[in-house]
């Protein structure tokens, strides 16, 4: 059983804000308005065995619209998020590689290798970091 509940539109919320019912006079008898909303008996729909609910007072096509840019922003963050994983790899991979030639050098100084075993090991230590994460509590 399919319960479809929808708010009122915009138009007719700022009716009767603008223009709310008059309140009857002692003695007098409650307009009774010829479009009136349906009913909900809350404690029905609870005791059916499957049933859906939605509030919406979106449009439609607004929605789609919104759904369509949402996942085409996704899409783009997703695809700017691994160039720059991409282009950080191999900037590392190339730095990494220059700082082994130096090590391998024979004709390197040692402080030369000093500070290329340095890098190397901010590059393996970050690296571990990233692969580990941190730890949320």
């Amino acid at each position: 059983m399919l319960i479809k509940i929808e708010l009122l539109s915009l138009k007719s919320l700022f009716e009767l804000v603008t223009d709310p019912p008059q309140q009857p006079e002692q003695g007098q008898a409650i307009p009774v308005q010829s479009q009136s909303l349906p009913v909900i008996s809350v404690p029905q729909i609870a005791n059916q065995p499957q049933w859906t609910g939605t509030l919406s007072s979106e449009d439609p096509l607004e929605r789609d619209y919104r759904l369509k840019q949402k996942a085409y922003d996704d899409r783009h963050r997703r695809w700017r998020s691994n160039a720059l994983f991409a282009v950080t790899l191999v900037g590392l991979i190339v730095v990494f590689g220059f700082c082994l030639q130096i090590i391998n050098n024979s004709k390197a100084s040692a402080d030369d290798k000093k500070w290329a075993t340095a890098i190397m090991t901010s590059i393996v230590t970050g690296g571990v970091g990233f692969v580990t994460g941190k730890a949320i509590a």
